[in-house]
């Protein structure tokens, strides 16, 4: 900038306390929750949203499944992050409670936006701290063919749960495992929700070998998630190899898991393109 040039203060301003929200959401970190089925994995980002609320961490949810959340909820979603992109809503209006009153941010389009916008990483930093009051956890909901797009702005690791589907058809299992490879570099972990304990086993050994064998790389269990007020006798998980836990016992592990700074690691690298990593993998 020349010395004869005067900075409108206004912007100098602007510029600052976006500088200020980039360096305090640098402590967020992101959990995306996928899968083959909404279903599956919708109601665990819930509970995993107000368990970790209740150990006292800052949570935001970002649901980038254009409303079902919401719906999830016994809501309707009306606004989503696109309106305050364009302007014609204010944040504080496309915010909505959700479980134990951890805000809820519908973003699916705006997400999309973002990923194709200059500064997008910045800005959606930005409307994280701002939605999310700094939130420690970003607990974002998303579709498979949705994690490419997030993974252009943001860093996350991924879980990806399997649902009842994964004990009749891996298929659309297998599927979405290998879109989470192909969005991120870090190996997603697997946790089986609605599966008896056995037909988890069998779906997990079977993923496993996929893995190994077109996606070179073994994606970390997590365990079997038990049903809300069931507990399982300890020396049963050891035995069989397989450990359960309740929606309580994965929000305090998710505390351990080694997450990526969301907003200062996406600042230095942007995921590959699907298509030109998927070329590498083959299907079975």
């Amino acid at each position: 900038m020349r010395a004869t040039e005067r900075v409108d203060p206004e912007d100098a301003a602007d510029q600052a306390a976006g500088l200020r929200r980039l360096i305090a959401s640098r402590d967020s970190c992101m959990l995306a929750l996928s899968g083959a089925e909404a279903a599956s994995y919708l109601p665990l980002a819930l509970d995993l949203a107000a368990a970790s609320e209740r150990d006292g961490r800052r949570v935001l949810l970002l649901d980038l499944t254009r409303g079902a959340l919401a719906r999830q909820l016994g809501r309707t979603m009306r606004y989503e992050l696109m309106h305050v992109i364009d302007a014609h809503k204010r944040l504080d209006e496309v915010v909505v409670p959700g479980p134990r009153e951890v805000p809820l941010l519908p973003a699916a389009r705006g997400v999309r936006a973002l990923a194709n916008s200059w500064r997008g990483r910045s800005r959606f930093a930005d409307f994280v701290e701002r939605a999310g009051g700094a939130p420690q956890l970003v607990i974002a909901v998303a579709p498979a063919e949705e994690l490419e797009m997030l993974a252009q702005i943001a860093a996350f690791a991924t879980l990806v749960v399997v649902g009842p589907e994964g004990g009749a058809d891996l298929k659309p299992c297998y599927a979405a495992l290998k879109r989470a490879y192909c969005a991120r570099a870090v190996a997603p972990r697997l946790i089986y929700a609605g599966l008896d304990a056995d037909a988890a086993r069998r779906a997990h050994a079977r993923l496993i070998e996929l893995a190994r064998a077109f996606l070179a790389g073994e994606p970390e269990l997590v365990g079997r998630l038990l049903a809300n007020g069931t507990r399982e006798p300890q020396e049963s998980a050891a035995r069989r190899g397989f450990p359960s836990l309740s929606v309580d016992q994965l929000a305090r592990a998710v505390v351990h898991w080694q997450l990526p700074a969301m907003a200062a690691a996406a600042a230095s690298r942007s995921a590959p393109r699907i298509a030109a990593r998927a070329a590498n993998f083959v299907s079975p």
